[in-house]
């Protein structure tokens, strides 16, 4: 689809997935102009990442934002900053291109915005006062069903899709991203102490969430299962993405490796073989380690508390 700019963010420890993920999505096409934020790349991960894609667009995070890496504001940031046209957001460094995702591109040209439902509705991600601060009636917005923040499309020439981009950026700014529900366990959601009052506060995910409602007429969110999956390989016929969220298996897609990393520099090349194999090392020591009952044992043994 030509004028279709994807974009998505990696600091070092993600990049070696962002890797295969790219090597993954050219080995169905080629790459539309890819726009990676720069949450802390190594050179050398920007010379890889450069090797594969030579008209890759690294983008500097604007760091005068105090709490820019908190919570993901600053997917808000970078949304703001996105090109005039379709941008597709991707986890890239979570997913697996598995056929070509021409069907999304042209449903994300129809109607301005390719969204895709979690299972979850409003009230389950938003607290109680942010209804009021993005112009929602809680009692007739709580029941909507809510899209992830890992797959978002939007057409930024339209009016309505500014206005939510923009609501949802200066929402972030004002640090609407922060804080965590009470019985949060992930440690992404950070140390700070301020405890949002709902189910699964889900920072950019509820304000994108409240900023669409609000702003975009005739919100449509599609399934996720046809285009995504739930969580394997071949959940459904004519699946396009595996959304492998850091599973070893994944890189199979990196195997043969490519001719652009067999070009790239030895030092590189070396590192990004031998951090493959370390993973996937670690995922069989695991397997062997669940096979005998003794996993967590093991982890008790390494937390030092055993």
């Amino acid at each position: 689809m030509n004028g279709l700019s994807l974009y998505t963010a990696s600091d070092d420890r993600h990049c070696i997935y962002l890797l295969n993920a790219i090597i993954a999505y050219q080995r169905v096409e080629a790459l539309p102009k890819l726009h990676v934020l720069d949450l802390g790349l190594s050179e050398s991960s920007k010379r890889l990442l450069r090797a594969l894609c030579p008209k890759v667009i690294l983008l500097d995070v604007d760091r005068s934002i105090p709490h820019w890496r908190q919570n993901w504001t600053w997917k808000m940031l970078m949304m703001q900053r996105a090109a005039a046209g379709c941008v597709l957001y991707l986890d890239l460094p979570n997913l697996a291109l598995l056929r070509s995702p021409k069907p999304l591109f042209d449903r994300l040209s129809a109607s301005g915005h390719l969204l895709f439902e979690n299972g979850q509705i409003l009230a389950d991600i938003t607290p109680s006062d942010y209804y009021a601060k993005f112009g929602l009636d809680s009692t007739a917005a709580a029941t909507h069903p809510v899209f992830g923040a890992g797959v978002v499309g939007f057409d930024s020439r339209r009016p309505e899709i500014r206005a939510a981009i923009g609501a949802a950026y200066e929402a972030a700014l004002q640090g609407l991203t922060l804080g965590r529900s009470a019985t949060e366990h992930n440690p992404a959601y950070g140390p700070h102490g301020l405890i949002r009052d709902c189910r699964c506060f889900r920072a950019d995910q509820t304000l994108l969430n409240l900023a669409f409602r609000r702003h975009v007429p005739g919100l449509v969110i599609l399934p996720s299962g046809p285009a995504l999956g739930n969580g394997g390989r071949s959940d459904s016929p004519g699946q396009l993405f595996w959304y492998a969220r850091k599973n070893p298996e994944v890189f199979e897609f990196s195997t043969p490796l490519p001719q652009a990393i067999l070009g790239a520099g030895f030092s590189d090349r070396l590192r990004f073989v031998w951090r493959v194999g370390q993973i996937r090392s670690r995922q069989r020591v695991k397997g062997l380690l669940e096979r005998f009952g003794l996993l967590s044992t093991a982890r008790g043994i390494v937390r030092g508390k055993k």
